[in-house]
């Protein structure tokens, strides 16, 4: 996943500590700029169908849309150097209204 972000600890129109953006002072103070942010992630059947069968059971069609709920719960995995694996899913409990 990528994610654009703008810097707004910048400090005089420029990213301090970050050597990209050094090469480019003085040409936009306001630039974005293009992060990595987190692994692909492989899901495993069973966890996907647990994870949608839950969050199915409290925000569906049947349900009018403000009376659906937040649904949590833990993902069990692991992870290796190209990706997060999800093994399992646990409901845990339930919140309140979705905004």
């Amino acid at each position: 996943m990528v994610e654009q972000f703008r810097n707004d600890d910048d400090r005089d129109g420029e990213n301090v500590g970050n050597s990209e953006s050094d090469n480019h002072k003085g040409e936009n103070p306001n630039h974005t700029q293009e992060v990595k942010v987190g692994k692909p992630v492989i899901l495993k059947a069973e966890a996907y169908k647990t994870i949608i069968l839950y969050a199915s059971r409290y925000a569906n069609q049947a349900i009018p849309s403000e009376n659906w709920k937040e649904i949590y719960g833990l993902l069990i995995g692991y992870r290796d150097d190209d990706f997060l694996y999800v093994e399992r899913a646990i409901p845990m409990t339930v919140g309140h209204d979705t905004d």
